[in-house]
């Protein structure tokens, strides 16, 4: 029997690096693997599938950021952790805008 955690996931079919916030995004601009992505989410799928019940976010072109679904917050119990900073902060940088915003926020 499962556990009642759920994990909302996005397949990286659309995922790239479009632009660069930190660190680790200097020098990777458009140097993503689609297939080593792919490999590696399916991995990851598998692998929590186990555990967990997934829910799915359909990929959308133009919203590279969909596949961090985690970035919006994230919920222990009843309770939200860092929600609120996720989405103040994602208001005030562009390419997050329009993952927020299809979200409804």
């Amino acid at each position: 029997m499962k556990s009642a955690i759920r994990i909302l996931m996005c397949p990286p079919r659309n995922y790239d690096v479009d632009y660069v916030i930190n660190p680790w995004m200097v020098g990777n601009l458009h140097q993503v693997n689609p297939d080593r992505a792919q490999t590696q989410w399916q991995d990851l799928v598998n692998l929590l599938q186990q555990q967990a019940t997934l829910e799915w976010l359909t990929p959308q072109t133009g919203l590279p950021d969909l596949v961090f679904t985690a970035n919006g917050g994230l919920v222990v119990g009843q309770s939200d952790v860092g929600y609120h900073a996720a989405l103040d902060w994602g208001r005030q940088h562009d390419p997050c805008r329009g993952e927020i915003s299809l979200c409804g926020y």
